[in-house]
């Protein structure tokens, strides 16, 4: 049997809710390191892409985006066969091939494959495609468009790659200063040792670093 004076104090006792603490969010970290070299890199590929008429936000986030789909090899090969520095797959890899055949080259050579891309812009559907994706206010949201409207690939895991790499060539396309200056500290920051003769070689077909499918 309750006793009244229990039924009182349940009555008159102060419940507190406890409420959840709320996450503070963290920005989304790349799953790829860009160190001087690789910019420095990077850089020459927008240059050249700027050289075809893209401006320097288009430039850097195709360039972005190639960081993430190739590390800047134009001959590596990726899972399903996947080709090049935007490792392209099914009609469009095909096309590269036969394209490089006709213009006398290989599809592994890196101008052969940026003449490529500006060609795949002179069919009406892909030029209306790569406008979408570059309509975004910055050159996050354009390489986030290119990666969505012109390379239509699966990989949701490499976009902040994507954006980072974008940021991180448009930021030196635009102050060639700030990549000399990064070069400058790594080597300051190293020991000093003796050169060696090297030998430029053709680079090998090699095995892509990501895994992406496209929607042809």
């Amino acid at each position: 049997m309750i006793r009244l004076k229990d039924l009182l104090f349940e009555q008159t006792k102060t419940v507190v809710k406890k409420t959840p603490s709320q996450a503070v969010a963290k920005p989304l970290q790349p799953n790829k390191v860009m160190e001087p070299q690789h910019i420095t890199r990077g850089l020459e590929i927008a240059n050249k892409l700027k050289q075809r008429g893209f401006t320097d936000e288009q430039a850097a986030a195709i360039t972005g985006n190639f960081w993430a789909e190739s590390e800047f090899n134009p001959a590596v090969s990726g899972m399903g066969g996947a080709k090049g520095l935007m490792q392209w797959t099914g009609n469009r890899k095909v096309n590269l091939i036969n394209y490089a055949k006709k213009q006398g080259k290989v599809w592994t050579d890196e101008d052969t494959q940026l003449d490529f891309l500006k060609h795949e812009l002179s069919d009406p559907w892909e030029k209306r495609q790569f406008d979408s994706g570059m309509a975004g206010q910055d050159v996050a949201a354009k390489a986030k468009g290119f990666y969505s409207k012109s390379e239509r690939a699966n990989a949701p895991d490499s976009i902040v790659d994507r954006i980072h790499g974008a940021q991180e060539i448009y930021k030196n396309l635009v102050n060639p200063a700030t990549v000399t200056n990064q070069a400058a500290n790594t080597t300051n920051s190293t020991t000093p040792t003796t050169p060696t003769t090297t030998t430029t070689e053709t680079p090998a077909t090699t095995t892509a670093p990501t895994t992406n499918q496209k929607t042809k």
